[in-house]
């Protein structure tokens, strides 16, 4: 079977940020929530929480205890993630210090950028605004 790219890609940027060994979480690849969030447009996160030694804990939820290292990956997009957009539709976030000061950071930098993008769409920068008040 030739090799998936998309979880390669994946599994790789979380060896990459937790200092791992990429072979070390091979067995991941069959992971169900590795498996959600590249092929259900539905799913928007992948979870990457470091456990003992060289583990890793995957979750399609955000599940930070203090003091644990966690890597999430957003889809900027709800799309299925395919081989022609792992590089471009995923965001990654880590979350060091707290979610809330991780999600603060992302809309400051990700998305407040292109909101303020002329092409920005109306109806959806009127409807973030409504949501924050």
């Amino acid at each position: 079977m030739p090799e998936d790219i998309r979880k390669t890609h994946v599994l790789n940027t979380i060896a990459n940020y937790f200092g791992f060994d990429y072979d070390a979480l091979t067995p991941l690849s069959d992971h169900r929530a590795l498996g959600n969030f590249l092929d259900d447009a539905n799913c928007p996160l992948l979870s990457a929480t470091r456990g003992h030694k060289h583990s890793v804990n995957l979750s399609n939820e955000i599940k930070v205890t203090e003091g644990s290292q966690c890597l999430v990956q957003f889809k900027v997009r709800p799309d299925v993630i395919t081989p022609e957009n792992v590089h471009t539709n995923i965001f990654l976030s880590s979350m060091i210090d707290s979610p809330l000061d991780s999600l603060y950071y992302m809309i400051k930098s990700v998305f407040t950028p292109a909101l303020r993008d002329n092409n920005a769409d109306s109806k959806a920068i009127e409807q973030l605004e409504n949501f924050f008040h």
